[in-house]
């Protein structure tokens, strides 16, 4: 209706404007009950509407009457799928329901009073909720949340010691903006332990003034006392807690010569919780210090000891402590953070943060110095105006630069929440209600972001392009890549080298590593080529493989390219190509005048080059060197980069695809044919050949060119241009372009890189993907670093980082 001419009608519109009241019963059949007003009295006439319509070829309508009652049920039957619906109109209501009964059952509620208008718990649990949203939602406790919990054991141990009340209320409003969510359950409990833990008066959280600007998630929980919290904990995980913490007790008095309550429960105060930041993907834990005395002696006394270490640090002009915890102090550790034994640690005011990477310490401490925290960020402040501030549980998330895996899921609400950047969740519970409370702000767009941890930065600046590929059996890709200072590295997510890399090349290295095995023994090497001329050959693990490096004759040669397990080479001495495997030449057959400056391009066993020549001659020959009929072409002037071989259009059929510095575009098929529409005269000059892929323009496989300008066109196989559009950000005679469907939409996205630092993504409609240009200048490569279905882009950068950007689906 919305996309017909008939929504411009304010009449009909207005018409459909009105409040829907929906009923679902056990079965969850539904029960409509539709507020008309006054246009309830169109529908009235339906009463005499069996007395003109008949039984129709499509449908009938029927009429039932309760005399006694005084109200009339009418029955639609369509034909055609076989299905009834019921009705009936009473004053200025419309009963709609798809049972005769429900319709009845309405009508005896009123007439009996046993509604909830005559119910002061229905008023009351009403008052608790906000007002304002696009639905009211009055639910059964039991119905509804129980069959939730059970699939989420931690909570559901509290719950069962909790007696909720029959009815529970949601107030729900969405917008393109805003999305708000706020429901309300009368609660009680006998259980002693948990009673006295709830008694708790929640105070305002003071950590948010601690937290940096970009916090991508952060949980708090706000306690009366870090022991009775504990004790709870131990309580609904165990069923008991007094032999836990005997034991821990023990064991501090024999090592440290105090007790549980000196070393923890002394100093730690009333806030608890963990964040993370865009700078790293590990958690920062922190605690709040109620006693700095208490605290300063602990640690003092932990030092001291000989089980316990403590140095101080600086990294980037921020001191850090390091400290490593003894085994029982582990064993409540472990309970909340895993892999949490020798944390960094700073302390700011009332606070004390721990991390495993003192890059997340580090950020935190700067952007607190230049009040860049998230109490200043007006999203955020905004979206907690919304919700209750004084709460038990406290839960941020930022979906602009990350995407926690409770959001991976593909059912409703996790798509929902994914249309909104920055979003609060709190929990208040207490003796006598559970309150939550959702507020979320966003702009309806999925946007890329960068992926948490990223930029990661290194020693020297990446010279080649960042090849993401699992070489290690760890199930996860690898980051392969060389650098300036003349290094080959092999890293994971997080940068750190693996084996014996980094490991030193002999000169510059600009071309990607070639990864594969070469000499068939079951494992990959990893082959790089610097502009020396010296090929290298490394296993997985960095060491070298005799009887390499060696030094060739084919310093100068164009990138190498791989075929049936042989390197092909181009010798600027005697102006030949040469196949090489375990350092044994093989020649290829062709004699060639001019030098040969650009790879060769390979489509099975057919070969296509392009020698620098004034006509830009184009030859295909097969892989022994011979001329194929109807070759050598001339494209009509000189070209950079190599022809390419591609299916164009829906045929499937592989074309020869070349475009000169000046513009013309050639398309020759295997027999040294032009195709028809070709040569096209393109505007502008040109650096970089065509791409040739499926954007969405529905003519099968399109034709992309880039000219210095920024001019991107889309070219059909029939020499159609489809579509034109000049991109600022592309001009430079150094820009390249790749295809790779990166959202999952079905079709390739036009991504744009080299030149400058920045890398452009553009849809069929030349359009720019949210969150593009975005920092890189390498040949991006595409992985799925944490398995949540959306791809991350990895880059390198003139700046001496890598970046990997998220591309949402």
């Amino acid at each position: 209706f919305r996309n017909s001419k008939l929504s411009k009608n304010k009449f009909l519109t207005s018409l459909l404007n009105m409040n829907v009241n929906i009923v679902l019963k056990k079965d969850y059949s539904p029960v409509f009950l539709v507020d008309l007003g006054f246009k309830s009295i169109i529908l009235r006439s339906s009463r005499f509407i069996t007395k003109f319509v008949e039984r129709r070829e499509n449908f009938s309508l029927d009429e039932f009457k309760n005399k006694d009652k005084k109200y009339t049920i009418y029955r639609l039957y369509i034909y055609s799928n076989q299905q009834e619906f019921y009705f009936s109109i009473h004053k200025n209501l419309l009963f709609f329901a798809l049972q005769k009964e429900d319709i009845d059952n309405l009508y005896d509620v009123k007439m009996n009073g046993n509604n909830i208008y005559n119910d002061d718990n229905y008023y009351f649990i009403k008052k608790q909720i906000k007002k304002g949203g696009i639905a009211e939602i009055y639910y059964n406790t039991d119905e509804v949340i129980k069959p939730l919990l059970k699939k989420m054991a931690g909570v559901n141990n509290i719950i069962k010691k909790l007696k909720l009340d029959t009815n529970s209320a949601i107030s729900f409003n969405i917008s393109n903006d805003d999305l708000f969510f706020s429901s309300f359950t009368k609660s009680s409990t006998q259980d002693e332990k948990l009673q006295n833990f709830l008694e708790n008066n929640a105070g305002k959280l003071d950590i948010i003034q601690y937290l940096p600007d970009d916090t991508n998630l952060y949980t708090a929980i706000n306690i009366q006392s870090f022991e009775e919290f504990y004790k709870l904990f131990l309580y609904l995980q165990e069923g008991g807690y007094e032999k836990t913490i005997e034991k821990i007790d023990n064991a501090c008095q024999v090592f440290f010569k105090m007790s549980i309550d000196e070393i923890i429960f002394s100093w730690i105060g009333s806030e608890i919780g963990a964040f993370t930041s865009t700078i790293s993907s590990s958690p920062v834990i922190f605690l709040k210090i109620k006693d700095k005395k208490q605290n300063k002696m602990v640690f003092d006394k932990l030092v001291s000891s000989i089980l316990l270490e403590d140095s101080n640090l600086n990294f980037d002009g921020v001191n850090l402590n390091k400290i490593s915890f003894p085994d029982f102090l582990q064993s409540i550790i472990r309970n909340f953070a895993a892999s949490f034994d020798t944390p960094y640690y700073t302390i700011i005011e009332d606070f004390i943060f721990f991390s495993m990477d003192p890059a997340s310490l580090v950020n935190m401490v700067k952007k607190y110095d230049e009040e860049l925290t998230l109490n200043y960020d007006n999203v955020y402040r905004d979206i907690t105006s919304k919700v209750e501030k004084k709460a038990t549980l406290f839960l941020y998330f930022n979906l602009g630069t990350t995407s926690h895996k409770l959001l991976q899921g593909k059912t409703f609400i996790p798509k929902l929440l994914k249309l909104y950047e920055k979003g609060v969740l709190t929990i208040n519970l207490d003796n006598s209600s559970i309150r939550l409370d959702l507020a979320a702000a966003g702009i309806n767009i999925k946007k890329t972001h960068l992926f948490p941890g990223y930029p990661k930065k290194i020693e020297s600046v990446i010279s080649s392009p960042v090849i993401c590929r699992n070489i290690t059996g760890s199930g996860l890709d690898e980051l392969i890549y060389t650098t300036q200072n003349n290094k080959l590295m092999v890293a994971d997510i997080n940068n750190n080298s693996i084996g014996d890399f980094p490991v030193r090349i002999d000169g510059i290295n600009k071309i990607a590593p070639i990864i594969n095995d070469l000499d068939n023994n079951g494992e990959l090497e990893i082959y790089v080529f610097t502009e020396k001329g010296t090929l290298h050959k490394y296993d997985t693990k960095g060491y070298k493989e005799a009887p390499y490096p060696i030094s060739t004759e084919f310093k100068g040669s164009p990138a190498p390219v791989l075929y049936n397990g042989k390197l092909i080479f181009y010798s600027k001495n005697d102006k030949k190509i040469y196949f090489l495997k375990s350092n044994k030449k093989e020649e290829f057959n062709f004699e060639f005048k001019t030098p040969l400056l650009s790879p060769i391009t390979i489509s099975k066993n057919t070969f296509a080059f392009y020698p620098k020549s004034f006509n830009g001659t184009i030859f295909l020959t097969n892989d022994a060197g011979k001329t194929l009929n109807g070759w050598p072409n001339d494209a009509g002037g000189i070209g950079y980069g190599s022809p390419i071989i591609e299916a164009i259009g829906k045929s499937g059929a592989k074309k020869v695809i070349f475009i000169t510095q000046s513009g013309n575009l050639n398309i020759w098929n295997y027999n040294g044919n032009i195709e028809k529409g070709f040569p096209l005269k393109m505007d502008g000059i040109y650096y970089t050949q065509p791409i040739v892929g499926d954007v969405g323009m529905n003519n099968g496989r399109e034709i992309i060119t880039l000219n210095k300008d920024g001019l991107v066109s889309i070219i059909s196989d029939k020499g159609n241009i489809l579509i034109q559009k000049k991109i600022k950000d592309a001009a430079s005679k150094d820009r390249k372009m790749l295809l790779f469907d990166a959202d999952k939409n079905g079709k390739q996205e036009i991504f744009i890189y080299g030149g400058t630092n920045n890398i452009i993504a553009l849809n069929s409609e030349l359009d720019i993907f949210s969150g593009f240009p975005v920092k890189g200048n390498t040949k991006p490569d595409f992985t799925d670093f944490n398995s949540d279905g959306q791809y991350e882009m990895v880059v390198g950068s003139v700046d001496s980082y890598i970046y990997a950007y998220t591309i949402p689906e």
